[in-house]
């Protein structure tokens, strides 16, 4: 007939039970969401740095493929090294010809941009200097920035031979993280010098 034993929920055992269960779970979810989040967020900042560094090469090496003579009418090239390299580009697009310096200093990529003063325009003037890109490591692995090509495509090395080079490489190693090992990023480009191409 009737059943006197209708029990409806559950006992304090069960839910103490399921509240742990809950609390595991919820642990163990919030865990994985921390994880998930460390690790992207370590790639993302990974990738802008690629990104700066990689633009910041682009960069290099549209200026040095578009070397050209001085508004005086000196050779593109002044000078070059290792580690750095002078010439006259129009680097801001302002239709003068700047001398250009593009160099390692320390852990930095810099550039120096002379304007031209006077007619003939000579190049005294203050050397204003930029960052391009910060965090390189060339100099601390000992490895060149900068190589130089003639047009049999054999590496010049003489500094002094300022009428050779007809192509430039460009290889740097940039940190893009915290560890200055695990984080190396090395990156190359190349650019014919469009003026002194035969």
């Amino acid at each position: 007939m009737f059943n006197l034993n209708t029990q409806k929920g559950m006992s304090f055992v069960e839910v103490i039970v399921w509240v742990g269960i809950l609390t595991l779970l919820m642990a163990a979810m919030v865990s994985a969401i921390i994880h998930v989040y460390r690790s992207n967020s370590y790639t993302i900042e990974r990738a802008i740095a690629v990104l700066s560094v990689r633009k910041g090469l682009e960069n290099v090496t549209k200026l040095v493929r578009e070397s050209k003579y001085s508004d005086s009418g000196g050779y593109p090239i002044v000078a070059f090294g290792d580690n750095s390299i002078t010439f006259y580009a129009d680097s801001d697009r302002d239709g003068s010809v700047e001398q250009v310096r593009i160099f390692l200093n320390g852990s930095l990529l810099q550039k120096g941009v002379v304007e031209p003063t006077g007619s003939p325009a000579v190049y005294t003037g203050t050397e204003n200097i930029s960052t391009i890109v910060s965090n390189v490591r060339n100099i601390s692995l000992g490895k060149k920035l900068f190589y130089y090509y003639d047009s049999a495509g054999v590496e010049v090395t003489d500094t002094n031979a300022l009428l050779s080079p007809v192509f430039v490489k460009v290889d740097l190693v940039a940190n893009t993280g915290k560890n200055p090992t695990v984080n190396d990023y090395e990156l190359q480009s190349s650019a014919f010098i469009r003026n002194l191409r035969n």
